[in-house]
């Protein structure tokens, strides 16, 4: 659910419009992506580095126009990076961002480089 509300907000939708489409209430929404927004930069540097761990040379990534949103594109890169070396397995996309940033989106400490 928290990836999906991310990947909404990314995508501009607000709280509100992301809770409807959810079934959640609108405090709960709103909680989860004030604290993504707090995390956003460490999830994006964890995601990176992941990115770089999995592929040498990954390619130029696009800076968005906020860091929620290059967070959410840094964990999608790794997880495609994931994909690409190892195959898909029984995770969803979210589960191994999760994975992958050692639980960060969930407000666990990163894990180290």
């Amino acid at each position: 659910m928290i990836g999906e509300a991310l990947r909404l907000a990314a995508a501009r939708v607000g709280h509100r419009g992301i809770a409807q489409r959810l079934g959640r209430p609108e405090g709960t929404v709103r909680g989860w992506l004030r604290a993504a927004r707090r995390r956003a930069a460490t999830l994006r540097a964890c995601a990176t580095r992941r990115i770089v761990s999995l592929d040498r040379d990954p390619g130029l990534v696009a800076q968005a126009d906020s860091v929620l949103c290059d967070a959410v594109e840094a964990m999608m890169l790794a997880v495609r990076a994931w994909v690409l070396r190892f195959g898909r397995d029984e995770l969803s996309a979210w589960e191994r961002a999760v994975w992958l940033t050692g639980g960060l989106v969930h407000g666990h400490p990163p894990l180290p480089p």
